[in-house]
Formats: structure tokens, sequence, C-alpha cells
């Protein structure tokens, strides 16, 4: 019996992470004609107005891009690209069969501070791949572009633009501190972000952007929620890194009771970093059912006013800042403009 592939949400407007790889981890893109057929093909799909391409990397073994889907036609985009691509190799190579792990894998990007982050992380791509040591030095990629100006005509900079020009509080967009810009998708923390993300159940709602701009309150108000729903089974999507929680600990004036942050740091992890309670346990030195109980113990606590939902309001949002930077909404007032 065949099983139907689900339909994917491609909604006009939607922003999506886009990536894939080879099949049995083989090289992808084996020389210059390779990438530059590849990148000539995702230029005719944004030419014929199917996606919008505002950040891009094309490595050996896989590719990553922030694209946005103006008509809800990403499928036949990818389609066009993959296609032809796979065609062109293997006429090349003289060679059949399947080049592509499978479907494209196609992430829904409804968060605006999640949204820069990703542009980080796909300029930092060939860094962790240890291809180049600066971003800007990979010739296959839109950090090289967005710092030295040109490339291909089809990246779309407006909104990468803006974004620099907000966050930096400049008055045009500048290319020699555009890396500044975006330093924190450059970061381990926030590849393995990003790399829990990927594992994000399509259609589940993204609540950063209002974390972000509802300060404390809506964070102690997401807390609860999820405290009142938790089951223990399933964590919630990463919202935060767990190293900017530790950071953010770390780093709190006044230290609480142990108890108080041991079960704040469980807390947190489990609803912000979205870590399971093997991972929690990993975090703090301790197994997997004792921060299982500490969780359970306090979700009674966390509903309450007192020193706990005192600090998880203020803590909890100081994490969201040191992992997205400050609110979308902040950053547009310090710019003297409105943004997109």
């Amino acid at each position: 019996m065949t099983v139907a592939r689900t339909k994917r949400r491609d909604q006009p407007g939607d922003w999506f992470h886009i990536m894939n790889r080879a099949v049995a981890r083989r090289t992808l893109f084996e020389n210059r004609v390779d990438f530059a057929g590849f990148l000539e093909r995702i230029g005719q799909a944004a030419d014929r107005g199917w996606i919008e391409v505002h950040a891009f990397t094309v490595l050996h073994t896989h590719f990553h891009a922030l694209v946005r889907s103006p008509i809800g036609r990403l499928s036949d985009a990818m389609h066009h690209l993959q296609l032809g691509y796979v065609r062109h190799f293997n006429r090349s190579r003289r060679r059949d069969g399947p080049l592509l792990r499978g479907r494209f894998r196609a992430h829904l990007v409804d968060s605006h501070a999640y949204r820069a982050v990703l542009v980080g992380y796909i300029d930092a791509n060939a860094v962790r791949a240890g291809l180049v040591k600066r971003p800007q030095d990979h010739v296959f990629g839109s950090c090289r572009d967005y710092v030295g100006g040109g490339g291909p005509e089809w990246l779309c900079r407006d909104w990468v633009h803006e974004e620099a020009r907000a966050r930096l509080g400049l008055e045009a967009f500048d290319g020699a501190r555009y890396l500044d810009a975006f330093p924190r998708g450059r970061s381990a923390s926030a590849a393995q972000l990003v790399e829990r993300r990927l594992r994000r159940p399509d259609g589940e709602p993204d609540p950063i952007d209002a974390l972000l701009g509802g300060g404390g309150p809506a964070v102690l108000a997401w807390l609860r929620h999820k405290a009142h729903l938790a089951d223990g089974t399933r964590p919630c999507t990463a919202l935060a890194s767990a190293m900017a929680i530790r950071t953010v600990m770390c780093a709190a004036p006044g230290a609480p009771r142990s108890e108080v942050a041991r079960t704040m740091h469980v807390v947190l992890l489990r609803n912000l970093a979205g870590l399971t309670f093997a991972a929690i346990g990993t975090n703090l030195g301790c197994s997997a059912e004792s921060a299982r109980r500490i969780y359970r113990q306090a979700q009674r606590e966390v509903q309450a006013p007192g020193e706990l939902a005192t600090l998880l309001q203020a803590l909890g949002h100081a994490a969201l800042v040191a992992t997205y930077g400050a609110p979308r909404t902040a950053l547009i007032g310090a710019a003297g403009g409105a943004g997109k």
C-alpha cells in the first residue's frame, strides 16, 4: 500500500528555510561547473517569480537557503531546481539513479527574530564545514555578496539590508558592517538551536516574537501554560539555546537558593530550550528521572506568585534576548524607521 505524501504548507508570503543533501553522504557538488549550474537554476526559479532568495550557501555536500514564497509555488521552484540539477549531474558523469537524499526540506519560518538568526546560521555553514575561515570568503554563498557587493541579480537584498540597518542603527546599509548585524546566528549555540528547531512539527505556532515583545510577563505566562499542559512525555519546540539559559543564570545578580536555582534551570531547559529530560540531566549532572521529578514538582509552584515565578519571568526573557537580540520593535525605534 502506498502512503500519500503529506501536503506541504505553501501560502503566498510564507518564509522557509530550505535545504537538501546528497544520498549516502556523497558529494553533491564536485566542481565549479556544478556550483554554477545549481545557482543558475536557483536564479531561473527566482526570475519566474516562484521564490525570493534572501540568503543562501551551497557547500560540497548540501545547500541551505532562506527564501520567501511570494505566490505559493515553492514546490515548483524546488522541482525545477533539483530535477534540473540531478539531470545535469548524471548526464555529465554518465550515471543514473538517485542523487539527493529525498524530498527537499522546507521549514516554515514565521518568526522575525528566528529569521534573523537563520541569516547568520546560513552564512556560517562554510566555516563550520571547515571550507573557509571567514563567512565572506565562501564563494558560493550570499554573505560574500552582502559584504562585498555584487553577486547575482536574483538575490533579494531588501529585507536583509533593512534588518541590518535597523539592528545597527544605521541610516543606510553598509556591507562592511553586515557581519555585525547577525552575529548570534554564527555561534555554536545558534547552530544547535537551528538543528533542534528543524525537528519542529509543521504547523506548530512559533511564539518567539510575541515572547520577546511581551517581556517577562509574556514569558511567565508561556511557562505557566506549558506547565499546565505538561504530560512529561514531549518537550516543546526549542525557543532559546541551552547555552543562553546557562549564561543568564550565571550572570544573574543575587544567587537564589540552590534548590530554586536548580528548579528554575530545569523549567527553562524544558520549556524554553525544549530539551528532553535525559538532555537536561546531562546539562545539570543528574539523572533523567531526577530532572523529571524536579519538573513535575515545579508545575504547581510555577503557577503561584513567589520567588520561582519572579526569577523565571526575568531570566526567561533574558535568555530569549541573549539568543535573538533585542525585540524587533526596539531595534526599529533605535534606527528611526519601520521594517517589514
